[in-house]
């Protein structure tokens, strides 16, 4: 994997972002609270991307209400399986995988997270996100 120095003034590059992290289903003022949570692993084919800027889609919102409930079975009934929301990605590559050559640390890129389980994906409402190279345009 090819890394970079951290932009964040971090010298070693820490093991943790800030995140958005939804802790159960309801109004979002009640189920919303930023956290600090470990980066996203990135894979031989991902690009870890610097968050600039993100959205709100009407799936997050969905999402974090939890209704109608029978979303829940794709996404946790009690509580959510993937507690970071979001899957638009606008930002900087930080990170790129071994197999990655169509991207190098400093693009700019733009895509989305929405391919593949809700439960194994990266949120956007964070620092970092981790992104199939092929999810993503410059």
């Amino acid at each position: 994997m090819t890394t970079t120095t951290p932009q964040d003034g971090t010298a070693d590059g820490a093991a943790t972002m800030r995140a958005v992290v939804q802790t159960g289903y309801g109004d979002p003022h009640d189920v919303l609270e930023p956290h600090d949570v470990p980066r996203p692993e990135v894979g031989p084919d991902d690009v870890l991307v610097r968050l600039v800027a993100t959205s709100v889609n009407t799936p997050d919102w969905a999402a974090v209400t939890g209704l109608p409930a029978i979303l829940r079975l794709a996404t946790g009934l009690r509580r959510p399986a993937a507690t970071v929301r979001g899957t638009d990605v606008a930002g900087i590559v930080e990170t790129v995988g071994d197999r990655v050559e169509s991207f190098s640390p400093g693009d700019q890129v733009y895509g989305s997270t929405a391919v593949g389980s809700p439960r194994h994906r990266n949120g956007t409402f964070a620092e970092f996100v981790a992104v199939p190279a092929e999810q993503l345009v410059p």
